[in-house]
């Protein structure tokens, strides 16, 4: 099911459509015009839904509350297979209550990843270009070593603002979930040492195949350790490290690992 136009008003319809239906399996909701309010409703419907497999509901105005109830229904969902958060409104926001008072709202991040500590049935989610901060990241880490069942293969983590520290956590967690086969954590600013974080995961990680770093700002230092991580993993088809102020040294340092790398199959710096 598809829809195109909503508003939060309209999308409580749709939410109480949802919670009511026992067949409905894929439901699309990207660009429309659905808050928070609309959010918190479809949220609630999607933890009451036992047919959902696949739900989008990227590119709207969802913000901090809508993603809290997201995370609140993802943690025990029985058939919730794909969900795209993309390109919302989850991370930290100001509120403004009148011309001169502005309130602070914390970023959803960290309660919508722990809402995969009890998952066993998500394989891809996108939470990509929500600016959710280093902390979701860390409480992705933190769910991921909790639940040894979570299925997650596909990752959208891009565009969050992570940088270093919060780069360190996504590396981590991509040691612990082995699982993993594809990840997008470009943009997001992380820096030379989450590189070589990423690097000590990229040779442990043996069912990845899919990862995207770029424009990171991982220098000669992070792309010359994933140079030499790659030469050991044996899983990689495809690695983006475009727009991440690479020298020659790392050039070099690619060239002689391509001798020893079997599986890739793109590359780009």
């Amino acid at each position: 099911m598809l829809f195109r136009s909503l508003d939060s008003a309209t999308a409580a319809y749709a939410a109480h459509a949802v919670s009511r239906n026992a067949t409905l399996t894929y439901l699309d909701l990207r660009q429309n015009n659905i808050d928070d309010e609309g959010g918190v409703e479809l949220a609630r419907a999607l933890g009451k839904s036992s047919s959902l497999t696949m739900f989008s509901i990227a590119s709207n105005r969802l913000g901090p509350p809508a993603g809290i109830a997201l995370g609140n229904a993802l943690k025990k969902h029985p058939s919730l297979k794909t969900l795209n958060l993309a390109n919302n409104r989850l991370g930290p926001r100001l509120i403004y209550t009148n011309e001169f008072t502005a309130k602070k709202t914390a970023s959803s991040g960290p309660q919508l990843c722990r809402g995969l500590r009890m998952n066993t049935v998500l394989t891809a989610l996108d939470v990509s270009e929500n600016n959710l901060g280093p902390n979701a990241a860390k409480a992705l880490d933190g769910a991921f070593r909790k639940n040894a069942d979570c299925a997650l293969k596909v990752l959208g983590f891009a565009g969050n603002d992570l940088r270093t520290e919060g780069g360190k956590h996504l590396a981590h967690a991509l040691k612990t979930r082995v699982q993993l086969t594809a990840l997008d954590a470009s943009r997001n600013r992380l820096g030379p040492a989450a590189g070589v974080a990423f690097a000590g995961a990229i040779k442990k990680n043996s069912a990845l195949c899919h990862l995207n770093l770029e424009k990171n700002g991982l220098g000669t230092k992070g792309g010359k350790s994933i140079a030499v991580a790659v030469q050991d993993n044996h899983a990689l088809v495809s690695l983006d490290l475009s727009d991440n102020g690479f020298g020659p040294d790392v050039l070099r340092a690619f060239s002689a690992a391509l001798l020893k790398q079997d599986t890739l199959t793109y590359l780009d710096l």
